[in-house]
């Protein structure tokens, strides 16, 4: 099976999340990659009466970008009902992520404001309802 690029990377970041671009069904299986809420997501539906189908991802021993990180049902209003799904994402270090330019351009525009200090002197600190920031 070969699956065709469709989309520029442009169009990629500018999806809404949730936008699939690849919807492939084969023997009984269906394969999904669509935008996520910051990376591409991969995943597999397994037809829900399958023996794979209801673990949780930690229990299955398979090798995917990053490991498996989603599992569950189908019908979340993004992947269809019918299959149980696993997941994987395209977010990792090194990965083309679909913030990262606004990650830039916010420390840039802020560089000015209010430098950046060393990192001796700093801690990450991740903000549940936006964009993380900088803390002394």
């Amino acid at each position: 099976m070969t699956i065709e690029n469709k989309a520029s990377w442009e169009e990629v970041r500018a999806a809404t999340p949730g936008t699939i671009f690849v919807d492939i069904a084969q023997d009984g299986f269906r394969f999904a990659i669509l935008r996520g809420r910051s990376a591409l997501c991969a995943y597999l539906g397994i037809p829900l009466n399958h023996p794979l189908a209801w673990r949780k991802y930690k229990s299955i021993d398979v090798r995917v970008h990053g490991g498996l990180t989603y599992d569950a049902p189908g019908g979340d209003g993004y992947l269809p009902e019918g299959y149980y799904w696993y997941g994987w994402d395209y977010g990792h270090a090194g990965d083309k992520v679909c913030f990262a330019e606004e990650v830039e351009n916010i420390l840039a525009s802020t560089k000015e404001e209010s430098p950046i200090p060393s990192t001796d002197s700093i801690c990450w600190i991740e903000m549940s309802s936006g964009p993380s920031r900088w803390w002394r």
